[in-house]
């Protein structure tokens, strides 16, 4: 007997996607093979776009009562101000906000458990087979290998897609060799906590932006952020570091021989780890 559809990936994508599914009165299977959520953010900016598909389900108004709004971004060199691009013009009804993405993901999931859907945490896609009715998936846990059958399959399972790989449907663009150091850190800063901030350098950039009081996420293509701060901040402790690599990819279109029109998903979004 056909299930519900499969949905590969618990992020903000896959959790989105179950939550539209369920509101419309389809209940979806969702499954994650990590464990357990991230506890840290690589995201931390939700967009009024975003903001805006969201208001529906209740979630964006759970967002705003969280999140900072940032009004805008200011261009340095070598910290003195050069421009600045405001955001006010960018949406009628909801700012640009700064909230982790581990915060986003639990306002998603807490919407969908309200609607009877829970990720299956630590049960992983092991492969797949679609005819003309639909997906064969084959679904293993630590404990199980389940074999499943779906009307359809929709692939919300990130860079490093299983789904994509065994279509063969190649991620197009360039990315940047080198990888940037990211840390969120405590800052006792002179610059403006409602705005963001990229400093260019000799060599590079420098982003600066304030996720919590007195919490400062910053990242750039440079050794060494920590001496690249501006004149008179004194440096806390650190919450988070981490290192990433800048993507501008987009998925090819074209799925070579899929064999049926059952697996879904969206191109990859130009992806940049950090902000």
């Amino acid at each position: 007997m056909e299930q519900a559809p499969l949905i590969v990936g618990a992020g903000p994508t896959g959790l989105s996607a179950a939550l539209f599914l369920a509101e419309g009165g389809v209940q979806s299977r969702i499954i994650d093979k990590a464990p357990a959520p991230s506890i840290n953010s690589r995201a931390q900016v939700i967009n009024p776009r975003s903001l805006e598909l969201l208001r529906q389900t209740g979630v964006t108004d759970a967002i705003l009562q969280e999140a900072r709004p940032i009004h805008r971004v200011v261009f340095h060199e070598d910290w003195r101000p050069l421009t600045e691009l405001e955001f006010g013009q960018a949406h009628p009804d909801f700012p640009m906000a700064v909230l982790p993405q581990a915060r986003t993901e639990a306002l998603l999931a807490d919407a969908l458990a309200v609607l009877g859907v829970v990720p299956e945490r630590g049960t992983a896609l092991g492969s797949f087979e679609q005819d003309h009715d639909g997906v064969d998936a084959v679904l293993i846990s630590a404990d199980r290998s389940e074999n499943f059958r779906v009307p359809l399959m929709f692939a919300a399972d990130g860079a490093h897609s299983k789904v994509r790989e065994a279509l063969g449907i190649t991620l197009e663009g360039s990315s940047f060799p080198e990888d940037w150091p990211l840390y969120d850190i405590e800052l006792d800063d002179p610059l403006d906590s409602e705005s963001a901030h990229v400093c260019f350098v000799e060599g590079g950039m420098v982003f600066l932006l304030c996720i919590g009081p007195g919490v400062w996420r910053l990242f750039g293509n440079l050794p060494e952020l920590l001496a690249r701060l501006p004149r008179g901040t004194k440096a806390g402790a650190i919450h988070w570091q981490s290192t990433f690599h800048v993507s501008d990819r987009v998925a090819s279109r074209e799925m070579p021989n899929p064999g049926g029109p059952y697996v879904a998903g969206f191109p990859a979004a130009p992806a940049a780890g950090g902000g």
